[in-house]
Formats: C-alpha cells, sequence, structure tokens
C-alpha cells in the first residue's frame, strides 16, 4: 500500500478496478480485495506498506503507524467493491 499513486501498484489497481461493476467478478480484482482486508491490523486500520521518501513527513508515508489516509482508502476501495 502505497500513496500517491504515481505508479500502478496493486493498491492502485484496485482502487481502478473495483469502480467497474463487470470487474467484480475478476478473480485478480477478488484477489486484490482479500488482500486489502488480509492487510488490516488487529483493530482494522491500515499501515503504509511502502513510502516514497518525498512524502516522509506525511501520514501516509508512516510504516509504524496506521495511515488515516491509506485507511480512508481502503475503506472506499471495499465500499466501491462490496457496494453501499
Amino acid at each position: 500500500m502505497k500513496y500517491p499513486f504515481f505508479w500502478y501498484n496493486a493498491f492502485h489497481l484496485a482502487d481502478v478496478l473495483t469502480r467497474f461493476e463487470f470487474l467484480k467478478g475478476d478473480p485478480l480484482v477478488c484477489e486484490l480485495i482479500r488482500w486489502i482486508e488480509g492487510s488490516q491490523d488487529i483493530l482494522g486500520c491500515f499501515k503504509p506498506t511502502s513510502r516514497f521518501l518525498f512524502f516522509s513527513e506525511w501520514d501516509f508515508a508512516d510504516k509504524k503507524q496506521p495511515s488515516p489516509w491509506i485507511m480512508f482508502l481502503c475503506c472506499r476501495i471495499l465500499r466501491q467493491f462490496y457496494g453501499d
């Protein structure tokens, strides 16, 4: 999980592909969703798994602490996938 989306990594792909209803049954998309769901800690929070050094002062660049921004993005992806 890395933000901002400069490269097309798995996190970025999940954000884009879950916007399309016809792709929600695709095995790749389902695997991306399982990966996101499995990335939660025991409190349900998400930590970045990688970071851009340029953004080291932002919360999405701290790999040791949960990131509110990454949490927002994960929730948005899951909502896109599962619906309202």
